[in-house]
């Protein structure tokens, strides 16, 4: 099996677990607890796409701080800013794993207590699954994406026939 073949075949396990445990969820809390309750959801959809963008800005900062260091540099040749960023990361790949870690824990967690504070109790279970299916919605597309996006044919691994 090849391996863009065994990149598809992952795909669809991932994506057919995501949907199912959505499906199943959703099933749930339509058939014991859902009463009208979709409001709830889309508290907890609206506050984590708030999380998610605040989060990639705070952890776009140091990059940002990097690239204008390096800002004649850039301006001659802007493909060296992605050299620049790659090279600290790779120099500092522990740093920025854990910077970026903390940065999405902070954000998402602050606002998860933003969208359930002075809320009824009953709501919090209904806002966290709001929650969750944003992070299923981003983890089927960074599955799906990269099989979308062509990748560049090495002409060195084509051998003649």
């Amino acid at each position: 099996m090849g391996s863009h073949m065994m990149q598809i075949t992952t795909a669809l396990f991932a994506i057919t677990y995501l949907v199912a445990a959505s499906i199943i969820t959703y099933t749930l809390f339509s058939r014991f607890a859902w009463r009208d309750r979709v409001s709830w959801v889309l508290i907890g959809v609206g506050f984590m796409l708030i999380a998610l963008a605040l989060q990639v800005v705070v952890q776009a900062v140091p990059f940002l701080v990097l690239i204008l260091t390096h800002i004649r540099n850039v301006l001659i040749n802007a493909s060296s800013a992605a050299g620049a960023v790659l090279g600290f990361v790779r120099s500092n790949i522990y740093l920025a794993s854990i910077y970026m870690g903390l940065v999405a824990g902070a954000s998402q967690e602050i606002f998860r207590y933003l969208a359930v504070r002075d809320r009824e109790p009953r709501s919090t279970l209904y806002i966290g699954y709001g929650f969750a299916l944003v992070d299923v919605a981003f983890t089927i597309m960074s599955v799906v994406l990269p099989l979308l996006i062509p990748t560049p044919i090495n002409p060195a691994l084509i051998t003649p026939q």
